[in-house]
């Protein structure tokens, strides 16, 4: 925020770059992380485009290795 209010910050971040989230459990990352996705596929972004990753899901690793997999032919 600024003393003018608020303002987001989604506008400075690319899509293609890597970004890293840190902070406590309850910090708000997840529902960070949903809105930049949000943010992304309004700004015309596809869906395909967007790899969200939940490392306490069980079964993240499947997850990402069937997109990887797909990406590069192999599935």
């Amino acid at each position: 925020n600024t003393p003018e209010g608020f303002y987001s910050l989604f506008d400075e971040l690319s899509a293609f770059d890597l970004h890293v989230i840190k902070g406590s459990c309850g910090s708000g990352k997840s529902t960070l992380l949903k809105q930049f996705q949000a943010y992304l596929l309004e700004s015309g972004v596809s869906p395909e485009q967007i790899i969200a990753i939940n490392f306490e899901d069980n079964d993240w690793y499947t997850k990402v290795a069937t997109v990887f997999a797909i990406e590069w032919g192999l599935y």
